[in-house]
């Protein structure tokens, strides 16, 4: 469900397909390396957001249901994604340990954690496109 609406926000962010690509070898660096590979995930991901804050305009637009300024949603909208983000990470590395300990070989480990993670990228990306079709109906 994480890898879902992760894959949710990266549409409604409307990430292009070097944030896709970076993300998805993420995915199979942890999904290969389990607990090891936290650090460096961890680094990415940082510099995923960081570059991707300060290459995207933030829209003006004002919520009315939402009480902050714009300001201080774009501030609070990115400190949740990568508090998400390292979520995801924690997770997928604490699963991949998990499989290891249960004698699965690190090719299928990695290949079923990097696939079932895809899969609810793509699932979450689905999920925003429907929801834009039918706004547009």
């Amino acid at each position: 469900m994480l890898y879902g609406f992760s894959g949710y926000c990266l549409s409604v962010y409307q990430a292009g397909t070097l944030a896709w690509s970076l993300t998805g070898l993420i995915i199979l660096y942890v999904a290969a390396t389990g607990k090891g590979g936290i650090v460096l995930a961890n680094a990415l991901l940082t510099i995923i957001l960081i570059f991707f804050t300060v290459g995207t305009p933030w829209s003006t637009i004002r919520l009315t249901y939402i009480p902050l300024k714009p300001v201080q949603f774009w501030a609070l909208s990115l400190l949740l994604l990568w508090f998400l983000g390292e979520l995801a990470i924690f997770l997928l590395a604490s699963c991949a340990d998990f499989l290891s300990q249960q004698e699965l070989k690190r090719w299928q480990r990695t290949l079923m954690l990097s696939c079932l993670s895809w899969l609810a990228m793509g699932l979450g990306n689905l999920v925003f496109n429907w929801i834009s079709i039918w706004q547009t109906i």
